[in-house]
């Protein structure tokens, strides 16, 4: 006979308790991109934008693939220094050249 297992407890989270984590989590990431990364210090300004509720992700400004092309070819999407990458993800190259 097979033992259940409990599911993590983030499953049993409600929306606003989920909510709240994916913000806390939002804002680290957002706090850590801005100011390390040419790209979003230039879309967003010196200080990262401050978001008070997921919905505000609507009022951010989109990246276009422009943006990322013009910032991958000045190392601007960048916002640690390469060594310190693990890894790294590239686009196919269906509608271009691999990014």
């Amino acid at each position: 006979m097979k033992t259940l297992v409990s599911p993590p407890h983030e499953w049993t989270w409600d929306r606003p308790e989920l909510e709240a984590v994916q913000l806390q989590r939002l804002r680290q990431l957002v706090d850590a991109v801005v100011p390390a990364s040419g790209l979003y210090r230039q879309k967003f300004g010196p200080a990262p934008p401050r978001l008070e509720r997921i919905a505000d992700l609507a009022s951010l400004p989109t990246t276009s693939k422009d943006e990322l092309v013009g910032a991958a070819a000045a190392g601007e999407w960048l916002t640690r220094p390469r060594g310190e990458y693990v890894r790294f993800h590239q686009t196919s190259g269906t509608r271009g050249a691999p990014m």
